[in-house]
C-alpha cells in the first residue's frame, strides 16, 4: 500500500512538473519584446493554442498565443480576428535561440490599426501601468 501510494505522488509531481514547463515562458526573451512587419500566411486554430505564421523579409515565423479560451474569453477574439494574407505588425516574446524565429504572442497590429492584444500582454501591461503609477 505504501508503494503504490508513493508511486502516486511521484506520479503527481511528474504531471505538475511538465505541466508548469509547458506554461512557463522562461525560454522566451521577456524583457526585450521583438515587432516587426509581415504578411500572415497561415492560422491555425486548435487546442490547447492558436498558431500564427507570418512571413517577414523571406522568413517565417511560427507565433504562438495563449490558450485560446483565454483568446476569445479575455481578450474578445473570434476566428476572424487575424486571417492569411493579411499585412500585421506583430509583437511577441522571441524564443530564446535566434537561429529559431519562433515566438509567444503579445499583440497583433493590423493594417487599418485594430490592434488585437492578448491577454499576456494586457496583463503586462497593466503591471507597468502600476509601477508608472507609484513612481
Amino acid at each position: 500500500m505504501r508503494r503504490r501510494a508513493i508511486a502516486c505522488v511521484c506520479a503527481l509531481l511528474a504531471g505538475a512538473t511538465t505541466a508548469s514547463a509547458h506554461h512557463s515562458l522562461a525560454l522566451f526573451e521577456t524583457d526585450k519584446p521583438v515587432s516587426f512587419k509581415g504578411k500572415v500566411t497561415r492560422v491555425d486554430w486548435r487546442s490547447p493554442h492558436t498558431i500564427i505564421y507570418v512571413e517577414e523579409a523571406g522568413t517565417e515565423w511560427r507565433v504562438e498565443t495563449v490558450p485560446n479560451s483565454w483568446l476569445i474569453n479575455r481578450a474578445g477574439w473570434t476566428i476572424d480576428s487575424v486571417k492569411s494574407g493579411e499585412e500585421v505588425t506583430i509583437e511577441l516574446y522571441a524564443y530564446g535561440d535566434k537561429t529559431i524565429k519562433y515566438g509567444f504572442l503579445l499583440r497583433v497590429i493590423k493594417a487599418d490599426g485594430k490592434v488585437w492584444r492578448s491577454p499576456l500582454d494586457i496583463g503586462r501591461r497593466g503591471q507597468r501601468e502600476e509601477a508608472e503609477r507609484a513612481k
